[in-house]
């Protein structure tokens, strides 16, 4: 009998309590990148369509493999096709790695890509990659 009164007590006890509810934040940071490989005077065009609301960043890399470094990083965006060069452009110098971050207020387009002019006598990567932060609101 005293054990079956220790049982309702506890029980007791746990239903008064008030409830707490914890907020779980169920966004998640995405980082997207994908990579392509130039030699001498070539052209790369690395895109990302579809890629919804939200991104708050691209970001272009170049890393020099051999040779000299050289050209330009153009990011376009677009919504039927026609392509639109967006901010400024990254100017590459002779250097190991060059690398832009361009800020987004707004994802206004349904398709951004980096268009990567390169010039010279050189092998080089070029890295391209955005940023997709659903926990942060607003333009900064």
């Amino acid at each position: 009998m005293k054990k079956l009164y220790s049982i309702i007590a506890l029980a007791t006890c746990l239903t008064s309590l008030p409830e707490q509810s914890v907020a779980q934040n169920q966004t998640e940071i995405v980082v997207k990148s994908a990579a392509d490989t130039s030699v001498n005077a070539d052209t790369l065009v690395i895109s990302f369509t579809n890629i919804g609301s939200n991104v708050k960043s691209f970001q272009a890399s170049v890393s020099r493999l051999s040779g000299t470094a050289a050209g330009t990083v153009i990011l376009q965006g677009t919504v039927d096709g026609n392509w639109v060069t967006l901010k400024d452009t990254m100017t590459l110098s002779n250097q190991a790695t060059n690398t832009k971050v361009w800020p987004i207020c707004q994802t206004t387009y349904t398709s951004y890509r980096a268009y990567y002019i390169a010039s010279g006598t050189q092998t080089s990567k070029l890295t391209f990659s955005y940023m997709r932060r659903p926990d942060e609101p607003g333009c900064y």
